[in-house]
């Protein structure tokens, strides 16, 4: 209690009775009477807190009050301070039983107790103990409301009568509080994990209010390469914002794990593969999706579904398109390039078209070449002269041709020629993942049909931390099978906390009872035998590398330019020490030492580094974000950061960091900070962005970029924009498959001569590799697209 304004504190029970329980609510009733709870009693004081008596009792008999086990709650009439109403819960959460006294407290009478019927603290579990609210009408001091997961109202000589369900009536579960207008009693409100709920018929009909209400409660976030965000809510499902609503800040619900939703938790987004989402209900309930998180499905297998998962269960993917130790492979086979010509008008005899190896460092083979329709056929000399069913001639270097039949020909026109590889040509291949391209060097020269197993650089991590495990399964982005789960170690505790260093090869995991462990030798766990606990001896190592003794390890943050530089965040109240680092990670014994400096005793739940400055570093705490200039240092300086986030607890910071672009551009912007709110919602801020030049082997893998026609983004989801010089007029994109043939096109006019921009359709479209051309352009035939 303060008399002062909040300079100095004392409690006013300290001798009088045991003061060390819980304090789950202080009331004042309309006549200055004082309400308050201690250890489960119910006490009273009639002089502003000075001095208090117990109100409750240990045998209550049939008009005491009780002693509670649990939570308790007062509410008052607003006009008569003996009409007292009390609810109070039981150890396990459940409704123990709702109290009222009409004489300030001198005897009570239970109005309300758990039945099969009633209980507004009970569904599938019991939680009154997080979500509790009560009311007295101001207008009917003989009428309440009560919330918790359902909302319910008392009335003398009414009984009880539920006032949430469908339609107009349902109000969002969780109700915190509820609260009528000072002046007209017709008007109430609900506060709950769905916000602010309003009634203006008493609590017969409800809506919401929460239009530019943003108050989610986001438990953790992920970055898609597009830059949207995904993340898991308190009692609000996971979302996305992708763009898809009205305003960039709205965003749209994920689906259901197994039917399951509720609270959201860990949520990502593959780069490999932008489709693939991932997400988490409460309890371990982690599901993936292949369509942009309209549905998902658990992806256990036997073993790994046995893992205890907590409230939120911490997952990281982890991916990678360059792995030097990958030991997928894929085939690559010398074929022949294809042309579909298509069918002849009536009377045309006459072919211009362009053939084009898919591999620019394919060498044609030009006595190979034919074009046939049906039965006729035409073919080609070592110079480049058709003869046969017609004549013409074939330029090898380009590849472009012209065919003149002796008739005009019936069928499909098809043109071939074979291909042969000199040794050192550079291909591109595609990967097992969602047919990402990669460049290899061919070690021998190859001819037609020659084939040779290539090793497939892109892989992928996708780690859980369980209670009492950790696992993992390189398996995630493959939607063909279940993948094989591998047991990385057998901790103690459960995990709180998951990071994985930039070259995947450690995982650093910190437990909720303070413990941190190290796994190192990832780059080698390929297999159960190298990777399985189970399995005896594998190339994995597991230490305990701290222990902060009760604390609970909120998050860990690797420098990703120096595995050994790590941050360890820590929560908990009335505590001192919340950040950790270390400068040694990956010694056999590292060090960690405190980087509090001025920062204050208060939970710190979010830590990142600067990618373009190591020892910049940003932490998210219980009062907003905070970043120091030199975390080198013996006392760092930490600075607030919340110039348009306000003092709001932060559960997530992640930075973009990338090492691929997906547009034509010549360089890529990185740096930006997201942050994931327990109250505002998400932020992000590009203060600290900046332009890095991209690595030659980042470039457009086709050539130059003069090239006759330019695609971005390529790789290619959904649509890619085609940039190409066409004369004015009427014109037709093309897209052709692997053998040459129109899979899907579309009309294009141009309304003057110049370079147009022109955005192409590829959502219907498979996994793999197209040429985009157009026909009226014939050297335009060369531009190798990327669907995935």
């Amino acid at each position: 209690m303060t008399t002062n304004g909040g300079s100095a504190w004392t409690n006013p029970l300290q001798g009088q009775i045991g003061s060390n329980g819980t304090c789950w609510d202080i009331h004042m009733d309309a006549g200055g009477n004082v309400w308050g709870t201690l250890g489960g009693r119910v006490m009273k004081s009639t002089d502003g807190g000075s001095t208090w008596t117990e109100i409750s009792k240990s045998s209550a008999g049939s008009t005491g009050l009780p002693r509670s086990g649990g939570r308790i709650m007062f509410a008052s009439a607003s006009d008569d301070a003996d009409y007292i109403y009390v609810v109070q819960i039981t150890s396990g959460n459940a409704l123990a039983g709702v109290y009222r006294t009409t004489n300030g407290g001198d005897t009570w009478t239970k109005i309300g107790q758990k039945s099969t019927y009633f209980d507004p603290f009970c569904r599938t579990q019991c939680q009154g103990e997080y979500d509790l609210a009560v009311g007295v009408d101001p207008s009917n001091k003989n009428r309440i409301i009560v919330g918790g997961i359902t909302v319910w109202e008392w009335e003398q000589g009414q009984g009880w009568n539920q006032v949430n369900g469908f339609g107009p009536y349902n109000i969002h579960a969780d109700n915190h509080d509820v609260i009528w207008h000072p002046t007209d009693s017709s008007k109430v409100y609900m506060v709950n994990d769905g916000g602010i709920y309003f009634s203006n018929n008493g609590g017969t009909t409800w809506q919401t209010l929460n239009k530019n209400y943003s108050t989610t409660q986001f438990y953790s976030i992920g970055i898609s390469s597009d830059r949207y965000v995904v993340g898991g809510t308190q009692d609000n499902g996971s979302w996305v914002m992708d763009g898809s609503g009205n305003t960039p800040n709205e965003g749209r619900t994920l689906g259901a794990v197994d039917g399951f939703s509720g609270d959201g938790g860990f949520s990502a987004v593959s780069w490999l593969v932008p489709k693939i989402y991932f997400t988490e209900y409460q309890q371990g309930r982690i599901g993936r999706s292949e369509n942009k998180g309209q549905s998902f499905s658990s992806f256990w297998d036997n073993r790994s579904s046995q893992g205890i998962g907590s409230w939120m269960t911490p997952f990281y993917l982890y991916e990678n398109s360059a792995d030097p130790l990958s030991q997928d492979s894929v085939d690559f086979k010398v074929e022949q390039a294809i042309r579909s010509l298509g069918f002849a008008n009536a009377g045309q005899d006459t072919f211009t078209s362009k053939i084009v190896p898919m591999q620019t460092s394919a060498n044609m083979i030009t006595s190979t070449f034919k074009v046939q329709s049906g039965n006729m056929l035409v073919v080609s000399d070592a110079s480049g002269n058709l003869s046969g069913d017609g004549s013409g001639n074939l330029n090898a270097a380009t590849g472009e041709f012209t065919v003149v039949f002796n008739s005009s020909p019936a069928a499909e026109i098809i043109a071939t020629v074979d291909l042969a590889f000199d040794a050192g040509s550079e291909i591109i291949a595609g990967s097992n993942t969602n047919g990402l391209p990669f460049k290899y060097i061919l070690p021998n020269a190859m001819g037609m049909g020659d084939s040779i197993v290539i090793q497939d650089p892109v892989s992928s991590m996708f780690v859980v931390g369980f209670s009492g495990s950790i696992w993992m399964t390189r398996g995630a982005l493959d939607f063909m099978v279940t993948p094989e789960w591998w047991k990385l170690a057998s901790i103690t505790g459960t995990v709180q906390s998951l990071e994985v260093s930039a070259d995947g090869d450690y995982i650093w995991a910190g437990t909720s009872s303070g413990r941190l462990y190290r796994i190192s030798g990832l780059q080698g766990a390929r297999s159960y035998t190298t990777a399985d606990l189970d399995s005896g001896a594998t190339a994995v190592s597991v230490d305990l590398v701290d222990n902060y003794f009760g604390r609970n390890i909120t998050s860990i943050a690797v420098d990703p330019n120096d595995n050994d530089r790590v941050l360890v965040t820590l929560g908990n109240y009335n505590n001192s020490n919340y950040v950790y680092y270390s400068s040694n990670a990956t010694d056999a014994s590292p060090t960690f030492v405190v980087k509090d400096g001025n920062l204050g005793n208060f939970p710190v739940y979010a830590a990142t580094f600067d990618k373009g400055n190591s020892n910049y570093a940003i932490i998210g705490t219980e009062f907003g974000i905070f970043s120091t200039q030199n975390i080198n240092t013996t006392q760092p300086q930490w600075g607030a950061d919340n110039s348009g986030l306000a003092r709001v607890p932060v559960f997530t910071l992640k930075q973009y960091r990338t090492n691929k672009s997906s547009t034509n551009d010549m360089d890529v912007l990185e740096g930006d900070i997201f942050a994931g709110t327990y109250g505002r919602g998400t932020f992000q801020t590009t203060t600290l962005q900046t332009t890095r030049p991209l690595d030659i082997s980042e470039r457009d893998m086709e050539g130059p970029v003069d090239q006759l026609i330019k695609l971005f983004p390529n790789p290619a989801d959904d649509k890619t924009t085609m940039e190409i010089k066409l004369a004015a007029g009427d014109h037709t994109i093309q897209v052709l498959d692997l053998n040459g043939r129109v899979v899907t096109s579309m009309p294009y006019t141009a309304a003057s001569n110049g370079v147009q921009r022109i955005e192409v359709n590829v959502s219907t479209l498979g996994n793999g590799l197209y040429i985009v051309g157009v026909p009226s352009v014939p050297a335009s035939f060369s531009r190798l697209m990327i669907v995935h």
